[in-house]
């Protein structure tokens, strides 16, 4: 520890006054080595580190699903061959930096400039390589579309080199008092409720919005009523998205009588905060109220790239609530006290960033690993003080003391409710059988528009190191960029499993942060040091110019209020038939288990107390799971179990029969005009249907 410490505070210490420091030539000249070496340790290695590290789990799929299994070991190992190898350039930077001898050998003008052009024409050709995106209707950027970021991109280089233009912006964006810091922050919170009024969604208009935005509120929304219905998770409910935020969103919940408007409404605050959270990362790194709004507004857009266009069918991920708020709330919250804490305001103390991340990884792993992952980083990277033996004693006690309190708060929680602590392994369920079992999952493309995000990231930590190297003393810069780097290298896994072109769009808000943030450190170095725009800074600002592009997909507010004006004659939220059905076969406060999507509204309609884990049938593709149910309800002391026949996998009603339950009712529902309700079946111990 001592020498990692020694020489962690070497190579920060500032540059003595004629010595060679590291700049952005010996990056140049050690990505293009890195990178063949990544490839190739990808193609040697990902097939047998897949097989020894990656074996899937037993697990007993239900014939129905297995054509959807699909276990990618290699490419999950590729991966993470992938993100070591985003880490050699600022491994290589470092021990360059220690050693003055072999510095001055690795220097190239002509081989650094051939290298940048390289990793454009990379960018470029990934660009034009949307592969998969047509014949799913899935696109991302136009030929139009990069036409007009190319201009964005010349604009920006044209404006640098110009020196009243360039003094002219820097007169505006230096513009700060109480009445333009608070026009900055109107602006960027009316755009953001603006953007998120069509994911507010009620009863009467659920049935005119997207059929995604419906499917995908079909597990959210469930989720939402757990904890209001007498669940636990982490204990006794499987939360697929998040595990923390149904006890935050129960009290709203609550005053709202559970209705899909009070869980939309309560969706889209916290969103809100997560965005404006963002836009406090930005003001802090840029220093500037306006040059923030600036950097914001575009970064708003393409964190809700439209998946689907066209009034009132729109569809991003505003709408998909399993991406905003439960996912990624959470680590932009962390982000915000950090950028908080190394700009020198509150918290002064790390513990309480810690304890943000670990109510962010109780929440859900797949981001809040990545989120608690970088965060250690950025807190070492941008230390205002040499890295001593006590330092890092003191930034380990107060990660742990952050975690544990994090921890203990949630089991405090769960002990009340249940007299159990959280149980770890609910948390990684769906990791486990989506990640390791390969349900569900898709290959990736050999090339395509994820080449560019990935680079965007390894640029921020290239861009982060050579900061940290150099000591300039820009703390938050620093470690906002080391901070999104590793952040966003964790969260393609999500991608890197099931690689959808839409699930590529779930990434694209943490990687438009991280362009924004690469935009605000290159030029304010290029508008001081007087260099010169290279290729890849044409390409940063060419890449801004496509997250400038998507404010063209600003959702006009009138069309928005006018949707929330519309009653159609479905509500399908409201399973009023299936409530009556219920309630005519169980008792009050009855202990049941209704397998079915919806099943948390239905059971409060009906006043039972489902014992359901999941979020419906979908949410549970393995028959562990069911027979996991089938306990909860035998030791409760139930014998009633609800199914909705159409969605049922077809051995589920055989293998409860097998199991001793038997149908002893089924339901008769009312047909309204072309709609065709859902027969439920009830599976008991009592005398079969006849």
């Amino acid at each position: 520890m001592r020498r990692v410490a020694d020489g962690l505070a070497t190579v920060a210490a500032p540059k003595s006054q004629g010595e060679p420091g590291v700049d952005g030539r010996l990056a140049w000249l050690v990505a293009g080595p890195a990178g063949l070496l990544t490839i190739a340790l990808m193609l040697l290695l990902g097939e047998p580190l897949g097989r020894l590290l990656l074996t899937a789990p037993p697990v007993d799929f239900w014939p129905d699903v297995l054509e959807f299994v699909k276990p990618e070991p290699t490419e999950q190992a590729r991966y993470l061959i992938a993100l070591a190898g985003a880490v050699t350039v600022p491994i290589a930077l470092m021990t360059a930096a220690r050693r003055p001898s072999l510095r001055a050998r690795l220097r190239s003008d002509g081989v650094a400039l051939a290298t940048q052009l390289g990793f454009v024409a990379i960018l470029i050709a990934a660009l034009f390589c949307q592969l998969n995106s047509v014949e799913l209707g899935i696109g991302y950027f136009t030929v139009p579309t990069v036409l007009v970021a190319l201009a964005v991109g010349l604009g920006f280089t044209a404006v640098l080199r110009h020196p009243p233009a360039l003094a002219f912006v820097r007169s505006l964006l230096g513009r700060d008092s109480r009445w333009v810091s608070c026009g900055a922050a109107v602006v960027a919170t009316a755009a953001t409720a603006i953007w998120l009024l069509p994911a507010i969604q009620l009863d009467s208009t659920i049935a005119l919005a997207n059929p995604a935005t419906s499917y995908g509120l079909t597990f959210t929304y469930d989720e939402g009523l757990s904890v209001l219905n007498g669940h636990t998770p982490l204990v006794d409910y499987a939360s697929q998205y998040g595990s923390l935020w149904p006890y935050v969103v129960a009290i709203p919940l609550d005053l709202g009588n559970a209705s899909l408007g009070s869980f939309t409404l309560s969706m889209v605050t916290i969103t809100l905060f997560a965005m404006l959270a963002i836009f406090g990362v930005i003001w802090h790194v840029c220093r500037s109220p306006i040059g923030a709004v600036v950097l914001y507004l575009p970064f708003l857009a393409t964190s809700f790239f439209f998946i689907r266009d066209g009034f009132p069918d729109r569809y991003s991920f505003a709408d998909y609530f399993g991406a905003f708020p439960l996912r990624y709330a959470g680590p932009y919250f962390v982000a915000f006290l950090l950028a908080r804490h190394l700009s020198g305001a509150r918290p002064r103390a790390a513990i309480w960033i810690f304890l943000a991340a670990g109510f962010t990884v109780l929440n859900n792993g797949d981001f809040g690993i990545p989120a608690l992952g970088a965060t250690v980083i950025a807190l070492v990277v941008a230390a205002d003080q040499p890295r001593t033996r006590a330092w890092w004693g003191q930034l380990g006690f107060e990660a742990v003391g952050g975690l544990l309190a994090a921890f203990l708060v949630v089991s405090i929680v769960t002990l009340l409710r249940t007299g159990e602590v959280p149980d770890p392994d609910l948390l990684f369920r769906y990791a486990r059988l989506f990640a390791l079992a390969g349900y569900a999952m898709l290959p990736m493309q050999w090339f395509g528009f994820w080449v560019v995000i990935y680079l965007t990231f390894c640029s921020a930590l290239a861009v982060a190191t050579i900061m940290f190297l150099r000591g300039d003393g820009n703390r938050t810069s620093t470690g906002m960029l080391a901070w999104i780097g590793i952040f966003g290298l964790g969260i393609g896994s999500y991608f890197a499993g099931r690689s959808h072109p839409e699930v590529l769009i779930a990434i694209f808000s943490a990687w438009s942060l991280a362009i924004v943030l690469l935009v605000a450190v290159t030029t304010r170095s290029l508008s001081r040091g007087g260099s010169r725009v290279g290729p890849a800074q044409l390409a940063l600002f060419v890449g801004f110019g496509l997250l400038v592009c998507s404010l063209a997909q600003f959702p006009a507010p009138w069309r928005s209020a006018e949707l929330l004006g519309e009653k159609s004659e479905l509500e399908p939220f409201q399973p009023v038939g299936e409530v009556a059905f219920i309630a005519a076969h169980a008792r009050p406060g009855e202990p049941v288990v209704l397998l079915m999507t919806m099943g948390q509204r239905a059971s409060r309609g009906a006043g039972v107390d489902n014992l359901m884990p999941y979020s419906g049938i979908v949410s549970m593709p393995a028959e562990q799971q069911l027979e996991e149910t089938v306990r909860r309800l035998r030791e409760a002391g139930g014998d009633k179990i609800f199914v909705r026949e159409e969605e049922a996998w077809k051995e589920l009603v055989p293998a409860l029969e097998r199991d001793g339950f038997r149908v002893s009712a089924a339901s008769a529902p009312k047909v309204i005009g072309s709609f065709q309700p859902e027969r439920l079946l009830l599976l008991s111990d009592t005398e079969p249907l006849r």
